[in-house]
């Protein structure tokens, strides 16, 4: 939880969070709430967008702290959970398709992240969520790629770098799903 951070380790985790969320992650390009109007940096990240992924249509999920409808009763882990394996808190697959490059963000920046999300505003949207049933996720052979994320997970050297921007290229802001591929792209709705 933020409060077992002292406030001076939640505020570099924050300030860190912050840029991975709303600047190089753009998660709200994917978990905005449409009818805010606002998509990608400075959106709500209440959820409700529409993607497509090998399964069929899915719509984003409500990350905001509310704990009715969102992660409010999400620990840290629970999150990093979700962000790098792909498994939410009910032990339930999330789309692996919309969240592959994540498996290899750094722990240092899945905890920072975490710790962003979970000090947002919460907003209540109840977005309808997806239930595959067992013959669904494994007639792709996906079921066993959906696991834990084991071991430490180095961050790259920060600055201006050929490493650094790979990373942020390739395990967070994710280019190649819009720039590399018709699948996992967002639909208008």
């Amino acid at each position: 939880t933020l409060a077992s951070y002292s406030p001076q380790q939640r505020e570099v985790l924050l300030v860190r969070g912050k840029y991975l969320t709303t600047a190089a992650g753009a998660c709200g390009s994917c978990h905005s709430a449409v009818s805010s109007g606002i998509v990608g940096p400075g959106a709500v990240l209440s959820g409700g967008r529409l993607m497509t992924d090998q399964f069929g249509q899915v719509r984003a999920a409500n990350i905001t702290p509310d704990r009715i409808s969102g992660i409010g009763d999400w620990t840290v882990e629970d999150i990093a959970a979700a962000i790098r394996s792909s498994i939410a808190k009910s032990n339930k697959p999330i789309s692996l398709d919309l969240h592959a490059g994540y498996r290899w963000l750094a722990e240092a920046d899945t905890e920072a992240i975490a710790v962003y999300l979970l000090s947002l505003q919460p907003v209540r949207n109840d977005v309808e969520r997806r239930d595959l049933g067992y013959f669904d996720r494994n007639k792709y052979g996906l079921m066993y790629r959906f696991s834990p994320v084991s071991g430490y997970v180095p961050r790259a050297r920060s600055g201006a770098n050929a490493a650094n921007g790979r990373y942020l290229a390739t395990n967070l802001s994710r280019c190649m799903v819009c720039h590399n591929r018709s699948g996992g792209m967002p639909e208008n709705s």
